[in-house]
């Protein structure tokens, strides 16, 4: 066949239509493309809309100035209030957003946070309201969680709205959210996780960036052997040679995702560094620990060589030993926390400006 019998053959007036299909499909695809396409912006008043079903609200991003800047329903691709992604321990800070409310003197800080912790080491991405006090000096509360996405999160329908409000009338200051203490949705325990960390990641978030709040500062550079210990949370103070804790474990013996949840003890140790007092304020386990604890009064006295010894190299959780008691893991927990209280009074005494 010549190049002139193939220019009028059947096979190229086929490969010409067929070329001019895929042509003007493709012009259509970039059409509607562009007409359908959701842009950050859209995304933004979307999750703003489900968050604040009913409310009118304003939306502050950071312009390119670095300024707050009103963010209108048209804006194409806001900015939020972080430049960057801020990874913590168990959850990345993706967007923050200011929100004010045109009718009061309201103003939360919306923030887009992804949490760790679920099923199979997936994720789940949330919107968590953080609401302010009148004046803007602290957090007042948690608002209704909103799910924007999850990575691997198979049973993630079993969240229940009910869990999504649970958040903010149970806000303590000081205290973060953790499925022993019922923020879990059944049949959906680990995703649970993953959102609980996400809203601890947006409280202790907003603590740093709005309020000038250092996580972990006051321990920052402290001994912690095995990482138990929830500086975010903890907080000291030294006076009179003697210093007072108070320590919050993170709520897990170790990374085998075990119980119990986290404590909270008050620790006073005194000049001679040993452990001058100890009550549990908050205990994280469940069912009737209290029959299986060591009776914490034997600790009063006790100083680094003894805890030390109950516990494993690196401070590890240990196989064996005394604090074996039908509570192993709670025991760790206050063992651990009293070790930790004690190692550490010289540097406390010593952040402190001296033997105050």
């Amino acid at each position: 066949m010549t190049v002139k019998e193939f220019f009028k053959s059947t096979s190229f007036k086929c490969i010409c239509v067929l070329l001019t299909i895929l042509l003007v499909c493709g012009i259509f695809l970039t059409v509607m493309y562009g007409l359908l396409e959701v842009t950050e912006g859209e995304r933004l008043q979307r999750a703003v809309a489900k968050v604040y079903a009913g409310e009118t609200v304003e939306i502050y991003g950071k312009g390119a100035d670095g300024e707050q800047t009103l963010i209108g329903a048209d804006e194409k691709a806001p900015q939020g209030l972080i430049s960057e992604s801020v990874v913590q321990s168990t959850s990345t800070v993706n967007q923050m957003y200011k929100i004010t409310f045109p009718d009061s003197k309201r103003v939360d800080y919306l923030v887009q946070v992804t949490g760790t912790g679920g099923y199979s080491g997936g994720t789940v991405t949330c919107w968590v309201p953080v609401q302010m006090n009148e004046d803007g000096t602290a957090i007042a509360g948690i608002g209704k969680v909103s799910i924007a996405s999850n990575v691997g999160q198979s049973f993630i329908g079993k969240i229940q709205d009910a869990m999504l409000e649970s958040y903010g009338p149970a806000y303590e200051d000081g205290k973060l959210y953790t499925p022993a203490d019922g923020f879990v949705s059944a049949g959906a325990s680990l995703s649970s996780t993953a959102i609980d960390n996400a809203v601890n990641g947006a409280i202790i978030y907003v603590k740093s960036a709005i309020l000038g709040i250092v996580p972990g500062g006051q321990f920052a550079g402290f001994d912690d052997p095995h990482g138990l210990i929830n500086t975010d949370l903890s907080s000291f103070e030294a006076a009179d040679g003697v210093v007072t804790y108070k320590i919050v474990t993170k709520g897990s013996a170790d990374d085998r995702n075990m119980h119990p949840g986290q404590f909270t003890l008050t620790i006073i140790v005194d000049a001679t560094k040993t452990v001058d007092d100890i009550i549990i304020d908050d205990n994280g386990s469940t069912g009737e620990y209290g029959k299986h604890m060591y009776g914490i009064n034997n600790y009063i006295g006790k100083g680094l060589e003894y805890f030390e010894g109950l516990l494993g190299d690196g401070w590890a959780y240990p196989s064996d030993g005394e604090i074996i008691t039908g509570a192993t893991e709670s025991n760790y927990n206050v063992v651990y926390a009293c070790a930790y209280a004690v190692k550490n009074y010289q540097n406390c005494i010593d952040r402190a400006g001296g033997n105050n």
